[in-house]
């Protein structure tokens, strides 16, 4: 049973959602506290279902607080409809975005959706891949820079796995934001942001970054990737 953490400041979301859920026989912890949040966070839990506009810490906050000791897909729900917020809202570290008013099959779709992606992702048959000085651990999620460990989202994981498996192959943006973000909620300028945030990530000491545009057509990872185990 897949375990949701769900924090939101209104309770009757959480209850309407946790009817949901349980029907789909997920398991659901929540709180309306977002200060309670992190001690909430196990190692079992699935995914966050996590409201942006909450009193005291806000979700924005809380994101970046969930990124620094885990992976755990994140979905924000929020009021805030436009691009920009939601492009915050990844920028964070988030997987995904949803508005309110929501319909709650939709928003189940989409907690399936970044569960699966993000278990199909993590469970690849060759556990460490590297490429110059970078070594990505698949199975956990982490990225290294020489000896340092770099602080990497769960979508820029997913986008970097996609990359290397298609390494020094063209990738239009649409083909990127059908395989990684899995629907057409968002436009290319999230593929774009993301992709910016990845690349200032990997860049190295003499400026090579990895993934190259292709202009007018799209992005191409350009690495000899090595699969070490």
């Amino acid at each position: 049973m897949k375990k949701i953490l769900i924090i939101d400041d209104e309770k009757d979301i959480i209850m309407l959602l946790k009817d949901f859920l349980e029907i789909e026989n997920f398991e659901v912890i929540f709180t309306t506290k977002p200060e309670e949040a992190m001690d909430l966070l196990t190692d079992d839990v699935s995914i966050v279902v996590l409201d942006i506009n909450m009193p005291g810490i806000s979700g924005i906050q809380l994101c970046k607080d969930i990124r620094r000791v885990s992976k755990v897909p994140v979905l924000f729900i929020s009021c805030n409809s436009s691009q920009s917020d939601k492009l915050l809202g990844l920028g964070v570290g988030a997987d995904d975005y949803i508005t309110k008013p929501f319909d709650p099959i939709e928003l189940i779709a989409r907690i399936k959706a970044n569960i699966r992606r993000s278990e199909n992702f993590s469970t690849s048959e060759k556990n460490v891949v590297c490429f110059d000085d970078i070594t990505l651990y698949m199975n956990n999620y982490k990225l290294f820079k020489g000896d340092k460990e770099i602080n990497i989202s769960g979508k820029e994981f997913v986008l970097l796995t996609f990359f290397i498996k298609n390494a020094h192959i063209v990738l239009s943006r649409d083909k990127i934001l059908t395989e990684v973000w899995g629907n057409d909620y968002y436009n290319e300028n999230v593929v774009n942001t993301t992709i910016k945030r990845l690349r200032d990530k990997l860049k190295s000491q003499s400026g090579k970054t990895y993934i190259k545009t292709i202009w007018s057509v799209g992005y191409m990872f350009e690495a000899d990737v090595k699969y070490v185990e």
